[in-house]
C-alpha cells in the first residue's frame, strides 16, 4: 500500500513537471516568434521608407533635368531671335548706306564716278555688320541683274547696237568688282577720279 501510494505520488510529480515545462516552452516560442514577427516588420518599414526615399529622389532629379533642358532650349531660341534682330537692322542700316551712295552718284553727276560710289556704298554698308553685307550683296546683285536684262532687251529690239551691248555687259562687270571690293573692306578711293565734290568723298 504505502508502495502504490510513492508511486501515484512520483506520477503526479511527473505530470506538473511536464507541464510546467510545457508551459514554459510556449512562452518561450511565442516570445521568439514575437520578436521575429516585430524584426520582420522593422526591416519591412525601412525597407518601404527607403524605396520611398529613392523614388522621391528619382523624380526630383529626373524633373530637374527636364526644367534644365526647357532653360537651355529657352535661352538658344531667345539668342536665335535676338541675332535675327540684329541681322534684320544691320541689313536695314546697309539698304540705306547703298541708297545713299546712289543718290551721291546722281548728284555728283561725274561721269566714270559710278565705280566709286560702287564701292563707297558696299563699303559703308558692310561696315553695319553680316547684315549689312547681305544688304549690298543683294542690292548689287540685283541691280547689276536688272541692267544685264535691260542691256540684252535692248540689244533684241535693235535699240542698242551688239558693240554696245558688249561694252555695257564688260562696264557691268567692272561695277560688279567694284561692289565686292568696297563689301570686301577695300578702300573706295581706288575708283576715285577728278570732279567728285568734296562733301561726296569718303
Amino acid at each position: 500500500m504505502k508502495g502504490f501510494t510513492l508511486l501515484l505520488v512520483l506520477c503526479l510529480i511527473l505530470v506538473l513537471y511536464v507541464d510546467d515545462i510545457h508551459s514554459w516552452w510556449g512562452s518561450s516560442s511565442s516570445r521568439s516568434s514575437g520578436s521575429r514577427s516585430s524584426g520582420s516588420s522593422n526591416r519591412s518599414s525601412i525597407s518601404r521608407t527607403r524605396t520611398s526615399w529613392w523614388r522621391r529622389s528619382s523624380v526630383k532629379s529626373k524633373t530637374q533635368t527636364v526644367i534644365n533642358k526647357v532653360k537651355d532650349k529657352t535661352k538658344a531660341v531667345i539668342n536665335k531671335l535676338k541675332d535675327k534682330i540684329n541681322r534684320a537692322k544691320e541689313y536695314s542700316k546697309g539698304s540705306k548706306e547703298m541708297v545713299k551712295a546712289y543718290r551721291e552718284m546722281r548728284k555728283s553727276n561725274v561721269i566714270g564716278a559710278d565705280k566709286y560710289f560702287h564701292a563707297k556704298g558696299n563699303y559703308n554698308a558692310a561696315k553695319q555688320g553680316p547684315g549689312g553685307v547681305k544688304a549690298a550683296e543683294d542690292i548689287s546683285n540685283l541691280r547689276e541683274k536688272t541692267d544685264k536684262m535691260r542691256y540684252k532687251e535692248e540689244n533684241t529690239l535693235g535699240l542698242m547696237s551688239d558693240k554696245e551691248y558688249k561694252e555695257k555687259l564688260a562696264d557691268s562687270d567692272k561695277d560688279r568688282k567694284a561692289n565686292q571690293w568696297g563689301r570686301s573692306g577695300g578702300d573706295p578711293n581706288k575708283y576715285r577720279v577728278n570732279g567728285i565734290p568734296d562733301n561726296l568723298k569718303k
